[in-house]
């Protein structure tokens, strides 16, 4: 995550001493839930190795086109984006001599996940070289994170009354408040050709939220 998280200790250490502050107590709190997704942004990726740069460029380019014209017409389809190429220079292992590599992804998001088995078949199968992230969305998204932040403060308040009744002193009013962002808060699935998928009930969403806390204490 993007911030270090002090232990215990270190938490008593700071918030009791007069460098840190008197009458503060800096806590971390967390909260967890879980839903099925809705929606999905699926991320495919094209790549191709040839001896010529302008032919790898050409085999992705060509692919990509032919991917991009077959789905945005689709209705679930709800939003089509393609990266820029990368061609960079590589060995062919295959062919023992040296080559260049071709990569370009495709974004599409999806509104409706009965289509979501299907269609990761059909891109798998029309050009498509695998699946590099399928990261999904479940409803009402800002509502169930706002919901989990709320738990995040509550449980913040919680170790920090645990963490002043020690010193018999009561915690009141908040002071700051911070919400450090997970490393990661959604479901995602990683497909290639060679992998097999088990279906979106084996891939709930996960959602979490992390907040740091200051309170006032009484």
């Amino acid at each position: 995550m993007k911030r270090i998280l002090l232990p215990l200790a270190a938490l008593l250490f700071l918030a009791f001493s007069p460098g840190y502050g008197q009458g503060s107590i800096t806590v971390t709190g967390s909260a967890t839930s879980f839903n099925l997704p809705s929606d999905a942004t699926l991320v495919l990726y094209v790549s191709k190795l040839e001896k010529d740069a302008d032919d790898a460029f050409d085999e992705t380019a060509d692919a990509v086109e032919d991917i991009v014209q077959e789905r945005q017409e689709l209705k679930y389809v709800t939003d089509i984006s393609v990266s820029d190429m990368k061609v960079e220079p590589m060995y062919d292992r295959v062919n023992m001599r040296y080559g260049f590599r071709s990569y370009q992804e495709i974004s599409i998001s999806i509104d409706s996940l009965a289509v979501y088995e299907e269609l990761l078949d059909d891109l798998l199968g029309m050009g498509a070289d695998g699946i590099a992230n399928a990261s999904t969305m479940g409803q009402d998204q800002d509502k169930v994170h706002m919901e989990l932040l709320k738990d995040a403060v509550r449980n913040a308040r919680t170790r920090a009354e645990s963490i002043a009744a020690a010193e018999n002193m009561r915690v009141g009013k908040i002071m700051n408040l911070e919400v450090v962002e997970p490393d990661n808060d959604k479901s995602s699935i990683s497909v290639t050709k060679g992998t097999a998928y088990t279906g979106l009930n084996a891939n709930k969403r996960v959602n979490k939220a992390m907040v740091r806390v200051t309170f006032a204490l009484n």
